[in-house]
């Protein structure tokens, strides 16, 4: 019987759909790739350069503490060795006034301060070099180098960096001529210091534009909102990739709080997409949440000391991966949705970053992360297939909306004449115009025309009279049939004088019908009554037009007030 079920299952697949979806990933593997290679090389030391990897010396108070490869980070936890503080970071290098513009490039090094010294001269500082309190982990250094600092043969470069948990250079710093290379350097300092900027901007922007969708559908919105929630979470972790100078804070206790925001945020995103996609959490999804706020709960709880955060923050990232595996389950078990493919894609992308990350992290050597650039990606993959959804689901809802109204539109309309009927008289109500006018018609004779022509002839009369009323009147007037042979015309925002006007000119249009009936003409007048209202209910309103048109009638074919 199983059997039977899972042949069942497979004879239903859709094989084009299942291989287009396996192209889509292969696409993304590929793209993710070819993202991460591009932007490795703008890291990496360029042909014509002076590189700064070997002969290193890593010391504190004159002991050496390490020398070797720049590409090497430390993490300082023997204190007896490595104790937080200055280090000085020493590299001599040969120089042959090979450049018009020199330039000294640091990719991305360690350290809460920097000050950058060639042969004895300061270059620049960076950072708090007194008490660590700034953020510039991430960031490179592009410093150009004054004229008559460099010497013809051996110089030395002296990096004096106050580290509190970490110490090292992630990736080969070098000279090189600023003159031919501006792009390069510009591209450098895009992808290390001011992406982030971008990046954090769209977060908080996606994240407004879900919380405000939640918010005005209301329950049914509360995915979005989750989402939106995780995202400005996600955003002020995000603040840890961007340099900043001085914090109002300790560096340690920034960091403590900070990275359990990047726990605390899946949470609320992999809540909000199980709703928005299942209207419930699947296991799998309730796992990873408890996973992430463990994870988010043992970082808060860790000592208020970097190299205890450090260490913490190793033991617990990956389950970073599990964000990665609840949402291919949501769309395995889901593939069929259009945008869910973007989710896919966007999650492929991602995923092969953070693997690369996980890795980079773990092996303290040149390690430069791409995890802002992976997060932009799925969050903006991501919001285009909540967004997708939604857009899906209220172009159908407008579309039921205007059948609806469509459908209670015609229980309005006079059937014979395509008039309005008396329904329309509550939509007036409605309106609360501020001043209007009332025309009430009646056709004179018209039961003996009745009476010696048939009803058919009489229903053609009425026909043409409410032509005549449509062609003179505006878009925004209602021309409604009330009975019998008796309509009334609504003129919103006009003056007795324009009513008259128009009365006028509806007593010669219809004094002009001609209706022929077995080669007779036969041809009619109304009489109208005219009466102009403020503030007044309609059904008044139409009492005072009913006593003018009575006055009308008493001679027919006229018009009275």
């Amino acid at each position: 019987m199983g059997n039977t079920a899972s042949m069942k299952e497979m004879n239903n697949l859709d094989v084009e759909k299942v291989i287009y979806n396996i192209i889509i990933v292969i696409c993304f593997l590929f793209a993710a790739n070819l993202f991460m290679y591009n932007v490795n090389e703008i890291y990496q030391t360029p042909a014509g350069s002076i590189s700064l990897k070997d002969n290193w010396f890593f010391s504190r108070e004159g002991k050496t503490v390490f020398s070797g490869s720049s590409n090497t980070v430390l993490l300082m936890n023997d204190r007896e060795e490595l104790p937080p503080g200055i280090y000085s970071l020493a590299n001599d290098f040969l120089y042959f006034g090979e450049f018009e513009n020199p330039v000294l490039v640091i990719p991305a090094m360690e350290g809460n301060g920097v000050r950058i010294v060639i042969n004895g001269r300061t270059l620049a500082v960076y950072g708090d070099m007194e008490r660590g309190r700034s953020s510039r982990w991430n960031t490179s250094h592009v410093v150009r180098i004054p004229e008559n600092i460099l010497k013809r043969g051996r110089n030395s470069l002296n990096l004096e960096v106050l580290s509190l948990y970490k110490l090292g250079i992630h990736s080969t710093p070098y000279i090189i001529d600023g003159r031919s290379h501006g792009y390069r350097l510009f591209a450098l300092q895009f992808f290390s210091n001011y992406s982030i900027l971008f990046i954090i901007g769209n977060i908080v922007a996606l994240g407004f534009i879900l919380i405000l969708m939640g918010i005005r559908i209301g329950r049914e919105g509360l995915s979005k909102t989750l989402i939106g929630i995780g995202l400005f979470i996600l955003a002020a972790y995000m603040l840890d990739y961007q340099y900043i100078e001085l914090l109002p804070v300790d560096y340690a206790l920034l960091k403590k709080i900070i990275v359990s925001f990047s726990f605390l945020s899946p949470v609320m995103v992999l809540a909000g997409i199980n709703i928005h996609m299942k209207n419930r959490i699947d296991i799998p999804g309730i796992i990873s949440m408890v996973l992430f706020g463990a994870a988010a709960i043992y970082i808060l709880t860790g000592p208020l000391d970097l190299i205890s955060h450090e260490i913490r923050y190793g033991r617990v990232n990956w389950v970073y991966a599990f964000i990665l595996l609840d949402c291919i389950w949501l769309f395995l078990s889901l593939w069929d949705k259009k945008s869910n493919l973007v989710m896919l894609a966007g999650l492929t992308f991602t995923g092969v970053i953070m693997i690369h990350d996980i890795g980079a992290y773990h092996s303290h050597g040149e390690s430069i992360l791409f995890f802002h650039y992976g997060v932009n990606f799925f969050i903006i993959s991501l919001t285009y297939s909540v967004v997708g959804d939604s857009l899906n689901f209220y172009s159908a809802l407008k579309e039921e909306r205007r059948k609806f109204a469509l459908a209670h539109e015609k229980t309005m309309i006079d059937a014979l004449t395509g008039a309005f009927n008396r329904r329309v008289l509550q939509r007036i109500e409605n309106l609360r115009c501020e001043y209007y006018s009332l025309l009430l018609i009646d056709l004179d004779r018209f039961k003996s025309i009745n009476d010696n022509f048939g009803h058919f002839c009489g229903d053609r009369i009425l026909k043409a009279v409410v032509q005549v009323c449509l062609q003179l009147i505006r878009e925004e007037d209602y021309c409604i049939r009330l009975g019998g042979d008796e309509f009334v015309i609504f003129l919103p925002h006009c003056r007795e004088e324009g009513a008259l006007i128009l009365a006028d000119e509806l007593k010669n249009r219809i004094r002009d019908i001609v209706i022929y009936d077995n080669e007779e003409r036969i041809r009619f007048s109304c009489s109208i009554g005219v009466s102009e209202h403020e503030g007044q209910e309609i059904n008044e309103s139409l009492k005072i037009a009913d006593k003018a048109l009575y006055r009308a009638k008493v001679t027919r074919d006229t018009i009275s007030l």
